[in-house]
């Protein structure tokens, strides 16, 4: 409408943008549905680079979308390009959280078909213990880190590790902020308290 005034003009600029962003989204849905993940996940980074170069606060949320997307695909090291841009530009803890032990369980082949972090009995080994623990020093102070402790301890657990797992629990039971939250949540306390009979095996009572 080049003869509108500014209001039509602006309602039209949005509009336009609106379009073009639902329109992105909807074709990496049908790609996605199609079976299609590469090419989804090629749309998706596109619309990701976009958002970036345009310092759209979104921009994270797109990273963090097209790093799934190619882990999907089978594509490891451009989800990990992928996940390091979100990380980048992720500003507030919990989500800086969930995209490292994202990436960490990316790394050691422990994602579904869906691309989330899998339950399961796999230990891909001691590097993995490793590479958790570089990952929570990078994290320190960070208080979302302890649920993801429990997630790692519940996988060494269930795969016989139990060394590996009560130093996680340990860890885990001196975070106060876990704590705090387990008082209310009796997922959270349960999950603790696996930490006893593990202790028990052991025969490290007084940790127990």
């Amino acid at each position: 409408p080049l003869d509108a005034d500014v209001v039509v003009l602006s309602r039209h600029a949005l509009l336009q943008e609106r379009a073009a962003a639902q329109g992105t989204a909807l074709a990496v849905r049908i790609e996605e549905a199609r079976g299609d993940l590469a090419a989804a996940a090629d749309r998706q980074q596109a619309a990701a680079l976009r958002r970036d170069r345009a310092g759209e606060p979104r921009a994270v949320r797109a990273w963090a979308r097209t790093a799934r997307l190619h882990a999907r695909a089978g594509q490891k090291e451009r989800a990990l390009a992928a996940v390091d841009r979100a990380l980048e530009l992720a500003d507030n803890d919990a989500l800086r959280a969930d995209l490292s032990f994202w990436r960490l369980h990316l790394r050691h082949g422990l994602l579904d078909a869906l691309g989330a972090p899998a339950l399961g009995t796999h230990w891909p080994g001691d590097a993995f213990v490793t590479e958790t623990h570089t990952t929570m020093r990078g994290l320190q102070g960070n208080p979302h880190v302890g649920t993801w402790l429990l997630t790692i301890g519940s996988r060494a657990v269930t795969a016989g590790h139990d060394e590996t797992a009560l130093d996680l629990y340990l860890l885990a039971l001196r975070d106060p902020v876990l704590l705090d939250r387990a008082r209310d949540d009796p997922d959270l306390w349960g999950g603790l308290l696996v930490a006893f009979p593990v202790a028990l095996r052991l025969g490290r009572l007084d940790e127990a």
